[in-house]
């Protein structure tokens, strides 16, 4: 994930240097996970999520974005800083086109104020859109009055094992304090105001999702 504009209120909040660009790593396990365990029986099955389009505007070293291209027929990588895979774009940019034929937006967006703002856009975008997001993304009064209450997500996804994610980084080691990360998940056309959505839990299935080579710098980068 990455997503860097140079917001001086966010970067304030978090006490990181302006060049930061928010970078925080995916493992590819929670990933793959995710596509397996939750979309493939959202979309009707792994041989019909083959036919679909992803696009991920917030690729970073290409962590989330690889593991897409293991589920998905076609996959749209880019990111507001070049680190060596995909495309450089500011996906906030109002001048920034979704890529024809596309079906999914998937992404890890910026913390803070700029994750609301890669929502609210891609739910624009008339997309099924799916987000990691720390669970605080639940709260403020913001929030729901703008996202969660007019367009609630049709599903919140959490795993039973925590997140390895680190700060500009992948690392496979287990950290001291591993922060709990949900996915949200509206389907086009998003729900009415008032509808409900399902909860659904990952269960522990790290060690089966990992490969060989994952947090590697051989290959991260590296556009396939």
């Amino acid at each position: 994930m990455t997503g860097a504009r140079s917001n001086p209120s966010v970067l304030s909040q978090r006490f990181e240097p302006a060049d930061d660009h928010d970078f925080f790593p995916t493992p590819p396990w929670a990933t793959r996970a995710f596509c397996e365990l939750v979309l493939a029986d959202i979309v009707g099955g792994p041989d019909l999520m083959r036919n679909l389009t992803v696009v991920e505007p917030a690729c970073g070293a290409g962590d989330m974005a690889r593991p897409l291209a293991e589920y998905f027929g076609q996959v749209h990588a880019s990111d507001l800083v070049d680190r060596g895979f995909g495309t450089v774009a500011d996906f906030l940019d109002p001048d920034w086109r979704l890529p024809e034929g596309v079906d999914w937006l998937i992404t890890n967006p910026p913390f803070d104020d700029l994750a609301m703002a890669f929502v609210l856009k891609a739910l624009a975008l008339r997309v099924n859109v799916a987000v990691l997001v720390k669970v605080q993304f639940l709260e403020t009064i913001g929030r729901c009055r703008h996202l969660h209450g007019p367009t609630p997500a049709n599903y919140m996804v959490a795993y039973a094992e925590r997140l390895n994610i680190f700060k500009g980084q992948l690392d496979g080691a287990s950290p001291a304090k591993p922060m709990m990360f949900v996915w949200f998940v509206w389907l086009h056309p998003v729900l009415r105001p008032g509808a409900d959505s399902r909860v659904k839990l990952i269960p522990a299935c790290r060690r089966s999702f990992e490969r060989a080579g994952d947090y590697s710098a051989v290959g991260r980068g590296e556009q396939t």
